[in-house]
Parts: structure tokens; sequence; C-alpha cells
């Protein structure tokens, strides 16, 4: 019986490590309202992987860095095969920064040019495409975690 309780348990505790907290993100720019449902990364761990090792990443998908404090951040394209957009949010929502179609698999440093609280990751162009620009407003809506949505009584 024990066997069973702590093999229950390890499967839990690997669920919650390896499933990410999402959310639906709209960016509300001059002309337009755009919808995203970005993956939600909260902790160091998570923030050091982000879309490492991904292949694709679908046009309406996306990365939510959030981070602690609001302080200058920075990226890098490190083992990511895609190329990106990275807008970086300050405390109030509002995009303060834009790097256009980050590099895949390039070392160089992309830091935000003012402090900010959180950082999100589209597909490289998707920003040009749409008119998404510096002053536009980010709001994220409450997501669940994927765990959260599992219901062991269904």
């Amino acid at each position: 019986m024990a066997y069973k309780t702590s093999v229950k348990g390890a499967l839990a505790s690997f669920f919650m490590l390896t499933h990410l907290h999402s959310a639906p993100l709209t960016i509300h720019s001059f002309s337009k309202t755009h919808h995203f449902d970005v993956e939600v990364v909260d902790t160091n761990q998570k923030r050091k992987r982000g879309l490492m090792g991904r292949k694709k990443l679908p046009l309406n998908q996306g990365m939510l860095f959030i981070f602690s404090q609001q302080e200058q951040q920075c990226f890098w394209m490190h083992k990511t095969s895609i190329p990106l957009d990275l807008l970086f949010v300050d405390e109030s929502g509002k995009i303060v920064d834009i790097v256009h179609s980050m590099h895949p698999y390039s070392h160089k440093r992309h830091c935000s040019k003012k402090p900010v609280r959180r950082a999100i990751e589209l597909s490289g162009g998707i920003c040009h495409d749409r008119g998404i620009e510096i002053g536009d407003t980010v709001i994220v809506a409450e997501g669940k975690n994927n765990e959260e949505a599992y219901d062991e009584n269904t």
C-alpha cells in the first residue's frame, strides 16, 4: 500500500513540474485587439527553459514571463530554433519595448530599455504583421494550471 501511495505522489509531483500554467492574453493596440493563449512561466527554472527546444510556435500562442519585481530583463535565443518577437511590459501593462524577430540560436542579449515586470515571446514577425507597437496595452486573464483542469471524479 505504501508503494502505491508513493508512486501516486511521485506522479502528481511530476505532473505539476511538467505542465505549465496557461492563460488568455489580450493586446489592445490602436486599431485592433489581439488574442493569444500564453504559457505562464513564473519560476527561475521555467524562465531559464523558456521556449528552448520547441520546433514551432502557433501564431496565436506564446509565453508570458512574470518576474518578482520590476527591473531590467535580458533574453537570448540559446537553443531556441524558432524566430521570436519579444515584448517587454511594465507593471501597468504597457508595452515599453519590442525586439522584432530575434534570430534562432543567437547568443546576443536583448535587454529591456526600461524596468519591466513581464515579457512576452510570440512568433517572429507577428508584431509587425498585426500592428502591435510600443504603448499598446496587455491584459492577462486568470488562467488555470493544467493540473487544476484535471478532475479525478470524471
